[in-house]
């Protein structure tokens, strides 16, 4: 097992529908604990501590889902805490591993 897999294993704790983890920066100091939630066929929702969303209480926004929508997966972002609507939809359809394009 490779030293990521095991730390992945040491920072994952998984509770039925819902895992938390703590995200740690990228060359620097600062980590953020982050929940994610299997919402029973409605998305798979990220919460990182301390952000949100405009209509949510402190602590049970989700700013960011993954969800499939008439048969397409995208990504959706609420990644401005005083608009109430989504400000992004990423399409992922592209990034499928059978759309890859060999010729370069």
């Amino acid at each position: 097992m490779n030293n990521k897999r095991k730390q992945l294993k040491k920072d994952l704790r998984i509770f039925d529908k819902e895992a938390f983890f703590n995200l740690k920066e990228i060359g620097g100091d600062r980590t953020l604990d982050v929940k994610i939630v299997n919402d029973h066929g409605d998305g798979i929702f990220i919460l990182p501590q301390g952000y949100g969303e405009h209509c949510a209480a402190d602590g049970e926004g989700a700013p960011i889902c993954l969800e499939i929508v008439e048969g397409k997966l995208r990504l959706v972002v609420w990644s401005d805490i005083n608009r109430e609507d989504h400000t992004d939809i990423i399409n992922l359809e592209k990034a499928r591993e059978d759309k890859r394009n060999f010729d370069f």
